[in-house]
């Protein structure tokens, strides 16, 4: 049997537990200094291969990312035939109703109004059920957005980001503004000063698609501009009858349906 043999002057020395662990922190921490440099290459070198890594700081990468959400719609009814459903709308805005129609799976139906969350459209639904209506509730569900322009600057997709996202800010300023009026909070000379604010907004991204489309022609760049246009000319005509207080609580309700019909046909199709 083998035998152990100590030595005075020889002493087994162990590192202290604290120490262990310590040395195992810095390795682990070695570790992930790495993975973050090396993910970090790769989104640098992408941004250092377009130019400029400021432009990549400041604007953003020339991905455009908008996540998916929904909009809620208190609608009065479904109906095959649209001579039916017009009727039904027509009669509805003298109680306050938007009076748009929204066709959808062979389906016309009659708009009260669009909400940005659930709890306010049940809280309306409530107070209608009681009326002549079919009052329910659409969930509208927009889809992600994913677009790449590789080809453009940072700065140019920048103002494709705003103009898209800008859509967003016109239905809630519309939606603000109807609830202001509704509540005597604001007059129709108000309503239309905003509305012409909204316009000087809309007209500038017009501008930034156009001259992006300029020397090459773009699908989704084009969609985008179909869609600006179509609102630049309902916000035009709104502005007209509303300037004259004739029907504007009708009016701003019907704008907004009219404005998030538009945003979700363009959301759809990119």
């Amino acid at each position: 049997m083998p035998k152990t043999y100590y030595y005075d002057d020889v002493k087994i020395l162990k590192k202290p537990l604290k120490k262990r662990l310590k040395n195992i922190a810095v390795f682990f921490l070695a570790i992930g200094v790495f993975v973050g440099v090396f993910l970090s290459s790769m989104y640098l070198s992408r941004a250092l291969s377009v130019g400029n890594i400021s432009q990549t700081i400041v604007f953003g990468s020339t991905d455009i990312n908008i996540k998916k959400h929904s909009y809620f719609m208190v609608i009065l009814g479904r109906y095959k035939d649209y001579s039916e459903a017009n009727e039904v709308a027509l009669g509805s805005t003298v109680r306050g109703a938007s009076g748009y129609i929204w066709q959808m799976n062979g389906e016309n139906l009659v708009v009260g109004n669009i909400y940005s969350n659930k709890q306010d459209a049940e809280v309306v639904k409530k107070n209608i059920s009681d009326s002549m209506y079919k009052a329910d509730i659409v969930e509208l569900k927009f889809p992600k957005i994913k677009l790449n322009f590789e080809d453009k600057q940072n700065i140019d997709v920048k103002k494709i980001r705003e103009a898209i996202e800008g859509i967003d800010q016109i239905y809630l300023e519309l939606y603000d503004n109807s609830i202001k009026f509704d509540s005597g909070d604001t007059n129709n000379y108000a309503v239309c000063t905003a509305i012409s604010s909204m316009r000087g907004k809309l007209k500038s991204s017009i501008i930034n698609i156009q001259s992006l489309m300029q020397n090459k022609q773009n699908e989704h760049l084009q969609e985008i501009l179909n869609a600006l246009t179509k609102i630049d000319e309902l916000l035009d005509s709104s502005l007209l009858i509303i300037i004259d207080n004739s029907a504007t609580n009708y009016t701003l309700k019907y704008t907004i349906a009219s404005v998030v019909n538009i945003k979700y046909d363009l959301y759809n199709s990119l």
